[in-house]
Parts: structure tokens; C-alpha cells; sequence
């Protein structure tokens, strides 16, 4: 008995609908047993005709990949340097202040004169307010902490003053600086702080003095990192005055035990630049740039920067071995964004021993690289 029309399409449909139920059961086995998508075709009547296998090649045999690869090198020529912002400062600065109130009946020195320790810069008549620890009538003597330079005036005699001990806010009466010394600073990144001592070497350049180089050595370099941007002070202490003045600035320092000087040590003398005849003399709140000098980093083995690749802020190399990548975590010790110095990490996370002078570095296409990986290099000169 043949089929009727009715009953034709009625098994058309249930003939697709166990295909499509089909399909899906396929989907749900590949996508539950993690396996890779197979390809499905469909006839013209809906039920498939073939299926192609997935692919089976595995990373691990892929394809070689081309790229540049270097080997570490020292040049005992080589100068490294980094170059930040430094600033002027006079080597003293004091701002001095009344205890007592009254009126000014003397102030004699004004901006650029220069006093000696132990002048007499201000007397002040003592009112009797109750506030002083002078009694009224009486005279307070204000005097130079040191030899400098008046850069502050701040009262003119008959000037009625308050005890700056006890009222909040009083303006200063004077300003004294030393400016025979001056103070050139500079912060040093964390990443260099561990190649920097107080025999490392800098060249000063000053905004003002352009064409002029100034080279001397760091005084002194704080101990600790500032929070704000994780750098470290550095101070170079200069002598502001000619050779010969120098000489003289170092005997009368050395017949006081250098009792005047920061940690009783001696400033440096600038050196200038052979065709530099005249003195150049420093003003403080001048600004430049200054060079600190990496001479520890000459003779070590250094790569161009472009050998270490980061994911996730983690630095790693890929050396070659046998012709494969390998993929090595390190530590950046210095890093110019030119040449790097770097350390390999150990097992248990730490700094480890420098990789043999041999070693091959991959210099590009990192990102298409996993460990193991085939590789075809060519070497390149840096």
C-alpha cells in the first residue's frame, strides 16, 4: 500500500528532526569531552555525509620559526650612564627667626652681602609683653651661624617684631646661604641604586651654562627609597671657586679638622672641559641634567634590550638549545631601554648564576615562540 502525501511529509519531517537531534548529540559529546570541533556535511535530503577528522597536529611538532639571536658581549670602553633631572642648592641654608618681641633697632646686612660666623646681623629692643624669655629693656643679638651670603631680608630697622617661638607664622628676618659650596642632586631609580656608590662618577650639565660639562663624584646617597617614586638621593657636593681659591678653601678646612663640613668631608672640584679657561660659577635654584656613570657595568656580560619579552609584568628570555627555544624566567639588574644586564631565576624563585658566555639569546618574534619550540637563527651583531 503505497504511502499517501500526507503521510510522505509527516516522515520527511520525523526523518529531519532525527538528524537535527543527531547533530546535536554530536555538539554536546565534542563540547563535554573538550575535543576539537569536527566539520559536518549535510546532504540534500539533511542527513550527513561525511565527517572530517580534526587536527591532529600538536604544538609541539609545528612548524620551524625563523628569528634573530645575539650572544652577550662586555666592552670595557663602553660608557654607561643615566640621565636624570638635578637641581642646585646651597650647601647651608638657614632662615633666622626672633625669640623675643620688640623692635628691630638694628639689621645692616642686605641681600648679597656676605657675613662670617658669629657676626652681629640683628639686634632687637625687648618689649615687655611677658612672652620673652629676654626682660624688657634688654637687647637680643641675632648672629651668623656661618659664613655665607645674605639671600633674604626680611625687616627693616624700627620694624616691630613677635616671639616666632610663640606666635605662629612670623616671617623670618634674614636668610643666610653658603654658596662657596653647592649641592647638585639628583634621584636614582631603584632599578640602578645597586650600581651606584660614593665613587661613582657623574657629568653635570647646567640649562644655563649650555655646551659646559662639569664632571665630579657622588658625596653621599640616601639610604633608604622615597615612597612616592621609588628613588634614591644622590648629592654631589662641589667647591664654587677657582683651583687656586680651592687650595686655600682645603687649608683653612683642614687646620679646623673640616668641622664645617657635612660628615667633615671635602667637596670635589669640578673638573671643566680642556677649552673651558674660565671658572664657572653655580647659582643655587639652577637646574640640569646629570650623568651618573655606571663604570661597575663594564666589565659584565650585556644584551640589547630587546631579548626580554614580559607577560604579566614577569620578565623571561628564550635561549637556544639544540636548535629549540627555551624559555628561561630572569631578573633585570640595569636597563638603559638600549642594553640590559639580567639574571636567571632558580628554582626556588631566586637570583641564580649568570647563563654561560655561549649562550645564544633570541632576539625577535618571542611572541610566536613556546618553550620547546623548533627555531632557525640567524645571528646578529649589536
Amino acid at each position: 500500500m503505497k504511502d499517501t502525501k500526507e503521510q510522505r511529509g509527516w516522515k520527511s519531517a520525523l526523518s529531519k528532526a532525527f538528524t537535527l537531534v543527531a547533530i546535536a548529540g554530536i555538539f554536546y559529546w565534542l563540547i563535554t569531552t573538550n575535543k576539537p570541533v569536527e566539520t559536518v556535511a549535510l546532504s540534500a535530503d539533511g542527513v550527513p555525509s561525511a565527517v572530517s577528522p580534526p587536527d591532529q597536529t600538536p604544538q609541539s611538532i609545528a612548524g620551524t620559526i625563523r628569528t634573530k639571536s645575539v650572544r652577550a658581549k662586555k666592552n670595557p670602553s663602553l660608557e654607561i650612564a643615566i640621565d636624570q633631572p638635578a637641581f642646585v642648592a646651597p650647601y647651608y641654608r638657614v632662615s633666622l627667626f626672633p625669640q623675643a618681641a620688640g623692635i628691630v633697632t638694628f639689621i645692616e646686612k642686605s641681600i648679597g652681602d656676605k657675613v662670617t660666623a658669629g657676626e652681629r646681623l640683628v639686634e632687637i629692643q625687648v618689649t615687655g609683653d611677658g612672652t620673652s624669655a629676654s626682660s624688657p629693656n634688654q637687647t637680643a643679638i641675632i648672629r651668623a651661624p656661618f659664613d655665607g651670603v645674605v639671600a633674604v631680608r626680611g625687616v627693616d630697622a624700627g620694624t616691630f617684631v613677635q616671639n616666632a617661638v610663640v606666635v605662629p607664622g612670623v616671617a623670618s628676618l634674614m636668610t643666610i646661604e653658603r654658596s662657596d659650596i653647592v649641592t647638585v642632586s639628583m634621584f636614582v631609580p631603584e632599578n640602578f641604586v645597586a650600581f651606584v656608590d660614593k665613587n661613582s662618577e657623574v657629568i653635570i650639565h647646567i640649562d644655563a651654562l649650555p655646551g659646559i660639562a662639569l664632571r665630579a663624584k657622588v658625596s653621599r646617597l640616601a639610604p633608604s627609597l622615597r615612597t612616592s617614586d621609588r628613588t634614591v638621593m644622590a648629592e654631589v657636593d662641589l667647591y664654587n671657586g677657582t683651583a687656586a681659591e680651592f687650595e686655600q678653601f682645603a687649608t683653612k678646612m683642614k687646620a679646623n679638622d673640616f668641622a664645617d663640613l657635612k660628615s667633615r668631608t671635602m667637596p670635589s672640584l669640578p673638573i671643566l672641559p680642556e677649552n673651558q679657561q674660565n671658572h664657572i660659577r653655580l647659582l643655587p635654584g639652577m637646574y640640569g641634567q646629570m650623568q651618573l656613570l655606571l663604570p661597575a657595568l663594564r666589565e659584565v656580560e650585556m644584551l640589547p634590550s630587546q631579548v626580554v619579552a614580559r607577560r604579566g609584568g614577569v620578565p623571561y628570555i628564550y635561549v637556544v638549545e639544540d636548535g629549540k627555544a627555551k624559555k628561561v624566567l630572569v631578573t633585570v639588574e640595569f636597563d638603559d631601554g638600549t642594553q640590559v644586564r639580567i639574571r636567571p631565576i632558580d628554582s626556588d624563585g631566586k637570583p641564580g648564576s649568570a647563563l654561560p658566555e655561549t649562550t645564544e639569546y633570541v632576539l625577535s618574534n618571542q611572541g610566536e615562540l613556546s618553550d620547546g619550540q623548533a627555531v632557525a637563527t640567524t645571528q646578529t651583531e649589536w
